[in-house]
């Protein structure tokens, strides 16, 4: 009796790691494919983050991507986006739409730190548009193109080293 009973706690113990290792992976795969990475921006590293290889949003029905790319076609989104809490404006992106692609440029001052090619997608229920910009994901709502710089001590991250402030208000120039 007691042969069983141990039996089965030694079973159960295998199956509970076994669905732990399972569980772990399914999180760390869908960590490396959220819209913010652990990658760093600085002046420093000059790394184009995109280079083909940038994440897909989640995917919308057709009647709000037409309407979205009608709204980038009249220029609600394209402009140039400065950081003003941040060194006095030092970091500024720039989103721009040719032949149907939206494209960004992040600059340190004058030089470019990040380039690529810009996902947009939009919520059904909200007036909010969400640009993944490579490793940056933001929200863009009346003229403001917010962004989180750095995360927590579970998903550690940031993007403007030089700058202390948790959240970016990037307002459009």
């Amino acid at each position: 009796m007691i042969r069983k009973n141990i039996l089965g706690c030694l079973l159960l113990t295998g199956l509970f790691f076994f669905a732990c290792k399972k569980e772990n992976n399914s999180l760390i795969k869908n960590a490396t494919t959220s819209a913010v990475a652990p990658n760093k921006i600085s002046a420093n590293t000059l790394k184009d983050s995109v280079a083909g290889k940038t994440e897909q949003p989640v995917s919308t029905p057709k009647t709000e991507n037409s309407s979205l790319r009608s709204s980038v076609k009249n220029n609600t989104i394209e402009g140039r986006f400065v950081a003003r809490n941040c060194e006095n404006g030092r970091f500024s992106i720039v989103i721009s739409n040719s032949g149907g692609t939206t494209t960004f440029k992040v600059y340190d001052g004058k030089k470019v730190i990040s380039s690529g090619k810009a996902e947009i997608s939009k919520e059904s229920d909200s007036n909010e548009i969400n640009i993944t910009m490579g490793n940056i994901g933001g929200i863009y709502a009346d003229d403001i193109l917010t962004i989180q710089n750095y995360g927590n001590s579970m998903n550690e991250f940031e993007h403007f080293t030089q700058c202390e402030d948790k959240y970016l208000e990037f307002a459009k120039e």
